[in-house]
C-alpha cells in the first residue's frame, strides 16, 4: 500500500492549476481540478510503474498487472451529502473527468493504455471514495494528511484498488 499525500510542487501547480468546465441544463460550473486528481495521478501512476517495474523481476511477490492495457473504474462515487456545492449529476460527471484526464497524463508518461472497463469486466484499477474507516487496516483521517492510498496487484482481496478519502475537499467557483 502506498500512501499518497498533497503534493505542492510547481510541476503539480502548472499542471493542476487550469480550470475544468462542468454545465447542467440549468448551471455552468467552473471546477479547478480537485486535490483527489493528484490522488489519482499518484495512485494510479503507481500501480501502473509499479506493475511495469515489477514485471521485469520474474519471481517479485508483489506482483504485476496484466499486460499492457489496463481497465480502470469508479465503483464507489463521491457521497453527494460531503459536497453539498455541486449537484448530484454534477459531481458524479466531476469524478469521471478527473479520473478519465489522470489516465490520459499517465498515457503520455509510460508505455501503458488504460481504458474503462465494461460492466462484466473485471477492474485492473478500481477507485473508491471512503470515508474514516472504509474496511480495509488504513482508516482516512479527514481533511488534510493522507488523501489516498493504493494496493498492489497481488493483495488477497483488494488487488489493484485505489482509496480516496472523500472528506478531502472538491474546489467549485460558481
Amino acid at each position: 500500500m502506498a500512501p499518497v499525500r498533497p503534493l505542492e510542487s510547481t510541476v503539480a501547480h502548472q499542471l493542476f492549476s487550469s480550470r475544468m468546465k462542468a454545465t447542467t441544463p440549468q448551471k455552468s460550473y467552473n471546477l479547478c481540478p480537485p486535490r483527489v486528481l493528484l490522488a489519482l495521478l499518484g495512485t494510479a501512476g503507481f500501480l501502473a510503474s509499479a506493475s511495469k517495474a515489477l514485471a521485469l523481476r520474474d519471481s517479485d511477490p508483489l506482483g504485476s498487472l496484466p499486460g499492457n492495457s489496463l481497465c480502470y473504474r469508479i465503483s464507489r462515487y463521491p457521497r453527494p451529502e460531503l459536497h453539498r456545492r455541486l449537484p448530484p449529476a454534477v459531481l458524479r460527471k466531476y469524478a469521471d473527468n478527473a479520473l478519465t484526464h489522470a489516465v490520459k497524463i499517465w498515457q503520455q508518461a509510460i508505455n501503458v493504455k488504460f481504458r474503462l472497463c465494461t460492466r462484466s469486466e473485471r477492474a485492473d484499477i478500481d477507485v473508491q471514495f471512503a470515508t474514516f474507516y472504509h474496511g480495509d487496516q488504513f482508516p482516512f483521517d479527514g481533511i488534510g494528511n493522507e488523501v489516498a492510498h493504493a494496493f498492489f496487484p497481488t493483495h488477497r482481496t483488494r488487488r489493484g484498488q485505489i482509496h480516496i478519502d472523500d472528506n478531502e475537499p472538491w474546489c467549485a467557483f460558481m
